[in-house]
């Protein structure tokens, strides 16, 4: 199969030509994520997940499910080196606890560690920094049914998954995050349950701090918010946030703004950064998305402006590749990288050309 077809844009066709180098606050993370649901495929070797459950209901609206999206385990090689040549100092991941704890509550698959283990290895050997998200919404279907976050039983299984990952990736990853978004979890909740997820939550952070810190006692350990509300905010203990967006550069500036105000010094990573954007092939073959291009500069804007006003921002990452997009299925498209489902091409879109610039001139070395 062809990897990654090179269908790079011809000087000057970028729509927004990068600066010659920003003024950014060094040293600063630039990368890109993905996360397990959303892009590994290879269901027949994971538990499973409530988004399996959503999809056999009719519950997407294509009609699409994450059995296969983007197949990043099939094609982790590739995906890799598809990093690497985009110039990233960084990736972000997550690791499917369905696939970590495939066989029970408590039972860990060493083999389901694997791909991950052999993620981060890859990642150091082109000295691309890994940074691991252990859960990003994939919650087991055998934990919902048992109540999920309402359940105390599912936080305790959190933290026995965090150490199994733990201590299997523990020697070589420095920087970690907990959980994706708690708050719209929580909201996903009837309100008379939404104070016990929220705790129960706050607890599963906490507990797999520790734990993760166990096994990596130097690691920075973090959790990904969409917003500095403060039941979530000020009641951990964080080394970072990473911040989860997926709106306008104006929200964007609103959000960072508040964390300034309300957790004054604390470091941030733009750990997901959702711009859809329709793609479009021009006369050459090569796949335009300029509307991504410009949502990419207005937010990398908004993050230098941030800066200078004192918000402690650390990185910026982007979405690598196409994948499933939760309730919108595959429809909605985010990646710099063009996944055709069907065949599992790769192909570079013209906003990753752009975005490998931007790292070019805007990071030493």
């Amino acid at each position: 199969m062809n990897h990654a077809v090179d269908r790079a844009p011809h000087a000057g066709d970028n729509p927004i030509p990068p600066p010659s180098r920003l003024d950014i606050d060094a040293p600063f993370l630039w990368g890109t994520s993905s996360s397990a649901l959303q892009n590994e495929g290879a269901r027949a070797t994971r538990a499973e997940t409530t988004w399996d459950r959503l999809a056999d209901d009719g519950r997407i609206a294509d009609g699409s499910d994450p059995s296969s999206a983007s197949e990043h385990l099939e094609n982790l090689d590739g995906d890799v080196a598809l990093i690497a040549e985009l110039g990233a100092g960084a990736h972000r991941f997550s690791v499917s606890w369905a696939r970590v704890m495939a066989d029970g509550a408590r039972s860990v698959s060493e083999s389901g560690l694997d791909h991950y283990d052999r993620m981060v290895d890859l990642l150091l050997e082109r000295e691309i920094e890994p940074i691991v998200a252990l859960h990003h919404w994939d919650l087991p279907q055998r934990h919902h049914d048992d109540g999920g976050w309402l359940d105390t039983g599912t936080v305790d299984a959190f933290v026995d998954f965090a150490g199994a990952v733990g201590a299997r990736l523990g020697d070589r990853v420095e920087t970690w995050s907990t959980l994706h978004d708690p708050k719209r979890v929580t909201l996903q909740g009837a309100p008379e349950n939404q104070a016990t997820i929220a705790d129960h939550q706050l607890a599963a952070h906490q507990a797999a701090r520790r734990v993760v810190r166990a096994h990596a006692p130097g690691a920075r350990v973090g959790i990904e918010l969409c917003d500095a509300e403060p039941r979530f905010s000020r009641s951990l203990d964080v080394d970072f946030i990473g911040v989860a967006h997926s709106g306008s550069a104006s929200a964007l500036r609103t959000t960072l703004t508040t964390f300034r105000h309300v957790l004054p010094g604390m470091p941030l990573i733009i750990m997901e950064e959702g711009v859809p954007s329709h793609d479009g092939v021009d006369l050459d073959g090569i796949y335009t998305d300029d509307d991504r291009i410009r949502e990419l500069w207005a937010h990398i804007g908004v993050i230098v402006v941030a800066q200078r006003a004192g918000t402690m921002i650390d990185g910026y990452l982007a979405p690598l590749l196409d994948g499933f997009e939760w309730t919108e299925g595959l429809r909605r498209r985010t990646g710099l990288v063009r996944v055709e489902f069907e065949t599992q091409e790769r192909i570079a879109k013209e906003s990753y050309r752009w975005y490998q610039t931007l790292l070019s001139v805007s990071t030493d070395g």
